[in-house]
Protein backbone atom coordinates (compact mmCIF):
# COMPACT_ATOMS: atom_id res chain seq x y z
CA UNK A 1 0.00 0.00 0.00
CA UNK A 2 1.65 3.44 -0.97
CA UNK A 3 -1.07 5.78 -0.15
CA UNK A 4 -4.80 5.29 1.55
CA UNK A 5 -7.93 7.60 0.62
CA UNK A 6 -5.95 9.44 -2.10
CA UNK A 7 -9.33 9.14 -4.48
CA UNK A 8 -12.02 6.91 -5.80
CA UNK A 9 -10.83 7.04 -9.22
CA UNK A 10 -7.26 7.05 -9.13
CA UNK A 11 -5.11 6.56 -12.39
CA UNK A 12 -1.84 7.30 -13.38
CA UNK A 13 -1.73 10.73 -15.38
CA UNK A 14 0.83 9.02 -18.49
CA UNK A 15 3.50 6.75 -19.01
CA UNK A 16 6.87 8.51 -17.40
CA UNK A 17 4.70 9.24 -13.85
CA UNK A 18 6.51 6.15 -12.22
CA UNK A 19 10.51 6.89 -11.35
CA UNK A 20 12.89 5.55 -9.34
CA UNK A 21 16.00 7.26 -8.26
CA UNK A 22 19.45 5.62 -9.43
CA UNK A 23 20.27 4.49 -5.89
CA UNK A 24 16.98 3.23 -5.30
CA UNK A 25 15.97 4.99 -2.01
CA UNK A 26 12.79 6.55 -3.45
CA UNK A 27 10.20 6.42 -5.97
CA UNK A 28 7.95 9.33 -7.45
CA UNK A 29 4.24 8.37 -8.27
CA UNK A 30 1.99 10.92 -9.66
CA UNK A 31 -2.00 9.98 -9.32
CA UNK A 32 -4.64 11.70 -11.09
CA UNK A 33 -6.53 11.70 -7.96
CA UNK A 34 -10.44 11.68 -9.41
CA UNK A 35 -10.22 10.73 -13.01
CA UNK A 36 -11.00 14.51 -13.91
CA UNK A 37 -9.60 15.91 -16.46
CA UNK A 38 -8.28 19.28 -14.78
CA UNK A 39 -4.26 19.90 -13.73
CA UNK A 40 -5.62 20.61 -10.24
CA UNK A 41 -6.62 16.65 -10.27
CA UNK A 42 -3.42 15.14 -9.48
CA UNK A 43 -1.13 14.82 -7.03
CA UNK A 44 2.56 14.13 -6.60
CA UNK A 45 4.39 11.27 -3.99
CA UNK A 46 7.23 10.63 -2.71
CA UNK A 47 7.67 7.05 -1.49
CA UNK A 48 10.57 5.76 0.60
CA UNK A 49 11.07 2.48 -1.02
CA UNK A 50 13.04 1.20 2.23
CA UNK A 51 9.94 1.32 4.54
CA UNK A 52 7.17 2.15 2.22
CA UNK A 53 6.12 5.44 4.47
CA UNK A 54 4.96 8.37 1.45
CA UNK A 55 4.54 12.22 1.49
CA UNK A 56 2.80 14.35 -0.90
CA UNK A 57 5.22 16.34 -2.43
CA UNK A 58 2.80 18.69 -4.75
CA UNK A 59 -1.13 18.84 -5.24
CA UNK A 60 -1.69 19.32 -8.92
CA UNK A 61 -0.18 17.84 -12.10
CA UNK A 62 3.41 18.58 -12.74
CA UNK A 63 6.38 17.77 -15.28
CA UNK A 64 8.19 15.65 -13.58
CA UNK A 65 12.46 14.57 -14.44
CA UNK A 66 14.67 11.92 -12.23
CA UNK A 67 18.30 12.60 -12.64
CA UNK A 68 20.43 10.25 -10.33
CA UNK A 69 19.20 10.82 -6.74
CA UNK A 70 16.78 13.68 -7.45
CA UNK A 71 13.70 14.35 -9.16
CA UNK A 72 12.95 17.76 -10.43
CA UNK A 73 9.21 18.78 -11.33
CA UNK A 74 7.96 21.96 -13.19
CA UNK A 75 4.50 23.28 -11.66
CA UNK A 76 2.64 26.23 -12.81
CA UNK A 77 3.81 29.78 -11.10
CA UNK A 78 0.59 30.99 -10.04
CA UNK A 79 1.45 34.27 -9.23
CA UNK A 80 2.61 34.94 -12.93
CA UNK A 81 0.24 33.34 -14.73
CA UNK A 82 -2.61 35.44 -12.86
CA UNK A 83 -0.54 38.44 -13.94
CA UNK A 84 -0.31 37.42 -17.45
CA UNK A 85 -4.03 36.64 -17.45
CA UNK A 86 -5.23 40.38 -15.72
CA UNK A 87 -3.01 41.74 -18.42
CA UNK A 88 -4.13 39.83 -21.40
CA UNK A 89 -0.46 39.20 -21.99
CA UNK A 90 1.49 36.50 -21.07
CA UNK A 91 -0.52 33.98 -19.65
CA UNK A 92 0.14 29.81 -18.64
CA UNK A 93 3.12 29.99 -19.64
CA UNK A 94 5.48 30.68 -16.48
CA UNK A 95 6.28 27.86 -14.02
CA UNK A 96 8.35 27.16 -10.90
CA UNK A 97 11.18 24.18 -11.09
CA UNK A 98 11.42 22.60 -7.97
CA UNK A 99 13.80 19.15 -6.93
CA UNK A 100 13.04 16.83 -4.33
CA UNK A 101 15.20 14.37 -2.41
CA UNK A 102 14.57 12.62 0.86
CA UNK A 103 17.53 14.32 2.39
CA UNK A 104 16.49 17.98 1.63
CA UNK A 105 12.55 17.69 0.63
CA UNK A 106 11.03 20.15 -1.42
CA UNK A 107 13.56 22.58 -2.76
CA UNK A 108 12.36 25.81 -5.50
CA UNK A 109 15.25 25.53 -8.12
CA UNK A 110 13.76 28.29 -10.21
CA UNK A 111 10.84 30.72 -10.49
CA UNK A 112 9.35 31.97 -13.92
CA UNK A 113 10.27 29.95 -16.43
CA UNK A 114 8.92 28.31 -19.36
CA UNK A 115 10.82 25.07 -20.23
CA UNK A 116 13.75 23.44 -18.59
CA UNK A 117 16.49 20.79 -19.20
CA UNK A 118 18.80 19.63 -16.29
CA UNK A 119 22.54 17.22 -16.71
CA UNK A 120 22.12 14.02 -16.19
CA UNK A 121 22.45 14.07 -12.08
CA UNK A 122 20.09 17.45 -11.75
CA UNK A 123 23.20 19.56 -10.33
CA UNK A 124 23.07 21.92 -13.15
CA UNK A 125 19.66 22.78 -15.53
CA UNK A 126 19.62 24.92 -18.35
CA UNK A 127 15.94 26.95 -18.39
CA UNK A 128 14.24 29.07 -20.62
CA UNK A 129 12.08 32.69 -19.63
CA UNK A 130 9.23 34.03 -21.97
CA UNK A 131 9.00 37.56 -22.32
CA UNK A 132 5.49 39.33 -23.36
CA UNK A 133 6.49 38.82 -27.06
CA UNK A 134 7.05 35.30 -26.80
CA UNK A 135 10.29 35.22 -27.36
CA UNK A 136 12.88 32.60 -25.32
CA UNK A 137 15.96 33.58 -23.21
CA UNK A 138 18.46 30.91 -22.57
CA UNK A 139 19.61 30.58 -18.74
CA UNK A 140 21.88 27.86 -16.67
CA UNK A 141 20.61 27.60 -12.80
CA UNK A 142 23.00 25.98 -10.87
CA UNK A 143 23.75 26.33 -7.36
CA UNK A 144 20.51 28.63 -6.58
CA UNK A 145 22.31 30.93 -9.18
CA UNK A 146 20.16 31.41 -12.33
CA UNK A 147 23.03 33.18 -14.84
CA UNK A 148 21.84 34.29 -18.31
CA UNK A 149 23.52 32.65 -21.08
CA UNK A 150 21.93 33.79 -24.16
CA UNK A 151 19.25 36.48 -25.25
CA UNK A 152 16.63 35.26 -28.04
CA UNK A 153 17.56 31.97 -28.01
CA UNK A 154 16.77 28.19 -27.05
CA UNK A 155 18.57 25.20 -26.10
CA UNK A 156 20.24 23.21 -27.79
CA UNK A 157 22.44 20.27 -26.21
CA UNK A 158 24.92 20.52 -23.94
CA UNK A 159 27.86 18.09 -22.97
CA UNK A 160 27.10 15.65 -19.67
CA UNK A 161 28.47 18.08 -17.38
CA UNK A 162 27.33 21.27 -18.55
CA UNK A 163 30.74 22.56 -19.15
CA UNK A 164 29.44 23.16 -22.97
CA UNK A 165 26.08 24.14 -23.29
CA UNK A 166 24.78 24.81 -27.33
CA UNK A 167 22.02 27.51 -28.05
CA UNK A 168 19.77 27.95 -30.97
CA UNK A 169 17.85 30.57 -32.57
CA UNK A 170 16.04 30.43 -35.83
CA UNK A 171 15.94 33.45 -37.92
CA UNK A 172 13.74 33.28 -41.30
CA UNK A 173 13.59 29.24 -40.62
CA UNK A 174 17.30 28.89 -40.65
CA UNK A 175 19.18 27.99 -37.65
CA UNK A 176 21.90 29.77 -35.82
CA UNK A 177 23.46 27.99 -33.28
CA UNK A 178 25.59 29.20 -30.74
CA UNK A 179 28.40 27.50 -28.33
CA UNK A 180 28.18 28.86 -24.90
CA UNK A 181 30.77 28.25 -21.91
CA UNK A 182 30.22 29.13 -18.15
CA UNK A 183 32.97 31.09 -17.91
CA UNK A 184 30.97 33.68 -20.60
CA UNK A 185 32.85 32.71 -23.59
CA UNK A 186 30.78 32.27 -26.83
CA UNK A 187 31.77 31.01 -30.47
CA UNK A 188 29.40 30.60 -33.15
CA UNK A 189 28.78 27.15 -34.75
CA UNK A 190 26.24 27.77 -37.21
CA UNK A 191 25.64 31.77 -38.53
CA UNK A 192 22.48 32.59 -40.83
CA UNK A 193 25.10 32.48 -43.89
CA UNK A 194 25.39 28.60 -43.38
CA UNK A 195 21.39 28.38 -44.46
CA UNK A 196 21.12 25.16 -42.06
CA UNK A 197 17.60 23.76 -42.97
CA UNK A 198 18.29 21.26 -40.40
CA UNK A 199 20.76 20.22 -38.12
CA UNK A 200 22.23 17.50 -35.67
CA UNK A 201 24.11 18.10 -33.00
CA UNK A 202 26.46 15.52 -31.18
CA UNK A 203 26.93 17.82 -27.89
CA UNK A 204 30.05 15.95 -26.24
CA UNK A 205 31.72 15.68 -28.72
CA UNK A 206 30.88 19.29 -30.80
CA UNK A 207 30.38 17.05 -34.11
CA UNK A 208 27.91 18.42 -36.29
CA UNK A 209 25.72 17.53 -39.58
CA UNK A 210 23.81 20.21 -41.44
CA UNK A 211 21.62 19.97 -43.69
CA UNK A 212 20.83 22.74 -46.94
CA UNK A 213 17.92 23.16 -48.94
CA UNK A 214 18.99 23.60 -52.57
CA UNK A 215 17.18 23.39 -55.98
CA UNK A 216 14.61 20.59 -57.87
CA UNK A 217 15.28 18.42 -54.54
CA UNK A 218 19.00 18.36 -54.32
CA UNK A 219 20.11 19.56 -50.96
CA UNK A 220 23.94 18.81 -49.20
CA UNK A 221 24.87 17.36 -46.21
CA UNK A 222 27.93 18.23 -44.49
CA UNK A 223 29.75 17.14 -41.25
CA UNK A 224 31.64 19.48 -39.19
CA UNK A 225 34.53 18.30 -36.60
CA UNK A 226 36.53 20.17 -34.39
CA UNK A 227 35.98 23.30 -36.97
CA UNK A 228 36.71 21.98 -40.21
CA UNK A 229 33.57 20.99 -42.21
CA UNK A 230 33.18 18.15 -44.72
CA UNK A 231 31.19 17.49 -48.03
CA UNK A 232 29.19 14.31 -47.40
CA UNK A 233 26.48 14.66 -50.19
CA UNK A 234 24.71 17.28 -52.53
CA UNK A 235 22.33 15.01 -54.27
CA UNK A 236 20.46 14.58 -50.94
CA UNK A 237 17.26 14.20 -51.06
CA UNK A 238 15.77 13.80 -47.39
CA UNK A 239 17.71 12.97 -44.09
CA UNK A 240 16.66 10.91 -41.16
CA UNK A 241 18.01 11.44 -37.96
CA UNK A 242 17.84 8.87 -34.99
CA UNK A 243 17.74 10.55 -31.24
CA UNK A 244 17.95 8.17 -28.38
CA UNK A 245 15.54 9.26 -25.18
CA UNK A 246 17.46 10.56 -22.29
CA UNK A 247 18.04 8.28 -19.69
CA UNK A 248 15.51 9.69 -16.65
CA UNK A 249 12.77 8.70 -19.21
CA UNK A 250 14.03 4.91 -19.30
Amino acid sequence: LVMAGIGKNVNLKDYYDVSLSEDGSFLAFQFETDGGLFLDDAVLVAVNNEDGTSQIIHEGYANTAMCGNKLLFQVEHEAGNEAGNEAGGLADVQYDLYSYTPEQGKKLEASGLYNFFPSKDGSAVCITKMDEEWVQDLYLAEDGREVLLADEMNFAGANEDYSVIYAQRTVEEEDELLKLGKDGAKEPVLTKEDQAGAYYLDPDSGNLYTFVYGKEGRNTLSYSSEGEKKLLSDQVSMVWEYISEPEWLD
